[in-house]
C-alpha cells in the first residue's frame, strides 16, 4: 500500500506544480478571477486531476493532495493583504476613525 501513497504524493505534487505553472502564464484578468474564487478553482482543479489521472484510488489520493496544495497557494496572496505588504490592499484599507 505504501508505494501507492508515494506514487499519489508524487502525482499530486507534479499536478499542482503543473497548475501553478499554467497559472503564471495566464493573463491578469484570469488570474484575478482565479484568486477571487478559490473554492471554485479548487473544486475544478481537484475534479480535473481525478478525471485526468483515471479515477482510481491513487488518482483520488493525488487529487486530495492537489486540493491541499492549491488551497495553500491561493491563500498566500491573502496573507500579504492582511499584513499590508500589497499596494492594492493598502489602497482598499479603511481609513482610521
Amino acid at each position: 500500500m505504501r508505494p501507492l501513497l508515494i506514487e499519489a504524493a508524487v502525482l499530486g505534487g507534479l499536478s499542482a506544480a503543473g497548475f501553478g505553472l499554467t497559472y503564471t502564464r495566464l493573463p491578469d484578468w484570469a488570474k484575478d478571477i482565479i484568486t477571487e474564487h478559490p473554492l471554485v478553482t479548487d473544486v475544478l482543479a481537484t475534479g480535473a486531476t481525478y478525471k485526468i489521472l483515471g479515477g482510481t484510488l491513487t488518482a483520488l489520493t493525488s487529487a486530495g493532495i492537489v486540493s491541499v496544495l492549491i488551497s495553500g497557494a491561493l491563500f498566500l496572496p491573502r496573507i500579504g493583504r492582511w499584513f499590508g505588504s500589497n499596494d492594492k490592499a493598502k489602497a482598499c484599507q479603511q481609513p482610521d476613525v
